[in-house]
């Protein structure tokens, strides 16, 4: 009786600290809540969004809305078509938005929607923190959480990755309290709303595996058929999902080297040094645990916890193409795990304190060039808000300076957003779009110029410094071009140009 009371008075914080995190996150960031989404979100999530809106919520039609084949180097499904994400619940949310209010209205619904989320994830922490440790640091930490680059740039953001971390946490609340069969449901349903949350579905069913092949006699026969068969789905569903994903191509230690080279410094640098952090303290307070059993709730949370973040970390460090913001669903699991060890060990809470620093003063590490003024990895912090603006600007220009009548020139995901209104960037479709590369969006009205010779003649054209801008043909002038306009706020030009005749 004394435990349900207990927990029915952590359940009850847990929720006033969600309001008050909620209320904080729209505070900070309520000069952000009509922004438009930016770079993949355009055309992944909020194109698949659109479709649905625009269909009136067909299923049929979404399944159906097969990819262009796109021959070339450089195809990209994903810009071809608005069935990105088949088994996904997140973009039906959004149309259901973009059905009741027009492209403002339907964002800002999206940015509250997100903040929710997070408030979700940082209450589950609360109180799973709260529940082995001091109600401080349970408070402390997802604060603290959610400072951290990565998070930061979330909360302003319209993404998948918002709602996942919801699910992941509210997996790990599960776990927490022992409960591993409504933490695999958990992890389970999280697929459906982004398939990244397939990693922590595998993690907990391997740990289940272990877990049961070491206390097996424990068990019933009938117990273990069940279980077993319930592991083998698991097994299945991850395979399934992870398929389209998992790499051909053997990778080389140079290869390793390169990823992780470039990765850690400039993309996932501070969400590094905090694993490291959590890592040590953990395995620091789990050798002091006598006896170990992994039955034990607090140590099967740890080393699910473990086991999860650093698969994720290997994942992106190895991975050819993976934004930052993929590493958003760990940033919560690491920072429990601070701060359960701290709540063993009183004299390592000073880490806090340099943890907070550390975070809201964050210099960047400088971009490699082909990095630079690339959205996937902007997102590493608040980066990309400056961008944003700057897409904002580059639209306006595009809309009432230059004529309408004149070709413009752009890569995706610029010619959505110059031609589709429901995006926000623009009020009214803008005619003579032309999309240089050969990864054409079919269901936004632009003109294909795939090859030199297809650029349209007194076009006015646009260059980012962005790897998107190094797929040919490359809008690059040779010569010195009129510039219209340009800006230098990040590394990196921005600029809209005219060729000089």
């Amino acid at each position: 009786m004394t435990e349900v009371v207990s927990n029915n008075k952590i359940s009850f914080n847990a929720l006033h600290y969600g309001l008050l995190v909620f209320l904080a996150i729209v505070f900070v960031n309520s000069s952000k809540l009509t922004n438009p989404p930016y770079w993949d979100d355009i055309i992944g999530l909020h194109n698949q969004a659109i479709f649905i809106a625009k269909h009136n919520f067909n299923p049929i039609a979404l399944w159906n809305d097969k990819p262009i084949e796109v021959q070339g180097l450089h195809h990209n499904p994903l810009a071809t078509n608005s069935n990105v994400y088949p088994y996904s619940i997140t973009p039906w949310i959004h149309a259901v938005f973009y059905k009741l209010l027009p492209p403002h209205g339907a964002h800002c619904a999206g940015h509250l929607f997100n903040m929710l989320c997070l408030s979700i994830a940082a209450a589950m922490a609360y109180a799973i923190i709260a529940r082995h440790k001091g109600k401080l640091i349970a408070a402390m930490i997802p604060l603290i959480a959610l400072l951290e680059p990565i998070m930061a740039g979330r909360t302003a953001a319209l993404c998948q990755e918002c709602p996942l971390a919801a699910m992941t946490m509210l997996a790990f609340y599960f776990l927490d309290r022992g409960k591993m069969t409504f933490a695999i449901v958990a992890a389970f349903l999280s697929i459906f709303i982004k398939p990244t949350g397939v990693v922590l579905l595998l993690v907990l069913g391997a740990f289940s595996l272990v877990t049961l092949l070491v206390y097996h006699k424990e068990l019933k026969r009938i117990e273990r058929v069940l279980f077993l068969l319930g592991l083998v789905l698991v097994v299945v569903v991850g395979g399934i999902v992870l398929r389209p994903h998992i790499m051909v191509d053997s990778l080389t230690l140079q290869d390793i080297w390169f990823y992780i080279r470039w990765r850690t410094p400039a993309i996932i640098l501070y969400v590094s040094l905090s694993i490291l952090i959590a890592t040590g303290l953990t395995v620091y307070a789990l050798v002091r645990q006598k006896p170990f059993n992994l039955h034990e709730e607090l140590t099967s949370y740890r080393l699910c916890s473990l086991i999860f973040i650093w698969g994720m970390l290997c994942a992106m460090i190895i991975m050819p193409v993976v934004p930052p913001r993929y590493m958003t669903f760990c940033i919560f699991p690491t920072f429990v795990l601070v701060g359960l060890a701290i709540g063993d060990l009183n004299k390592a809470a000073f880490l806090l304190v340099p943890m907070a620093i550390m975070f809201i003063w964050h210099p960047m590490p400088k971009l490699a060039r082909k990095m630079q003024r690339s959205g996937e990895y902007l997102e590493r912090s608040r980066e990309y808000l400056e961008d944003l603006e700057t897409h904002k600007i580059i639209c306006e220009i595009f809309t009432k300076e230059v004529d309408q009548d004149r070709p413009a020139v752009v890569k995706w995901p610029f010619g959505q957003m110059l031609t589709m209104p429901e995006f926000g960037y623009v009020d009214k479709p803008r005619p003579n779009t032309y999309v240089a590369e050969n990864v054409v969006p079919k269901y936004a009205p632009v003109i294909q110029a795939d090859t030199y010779e297809k650029l349209p003649q007194n076009g006015v054209y646009l260059f980012t410094a962005s790897s998107i801008s190094y797929m040919p043909p490359i809008l690059l002038p040779e010569d010195e071009p009129k510039i219209i306009f340009k800006d230098n706020k990040l590394e990196g030009d921005a600029f809209i140009f005219m060729l000089q005749k």
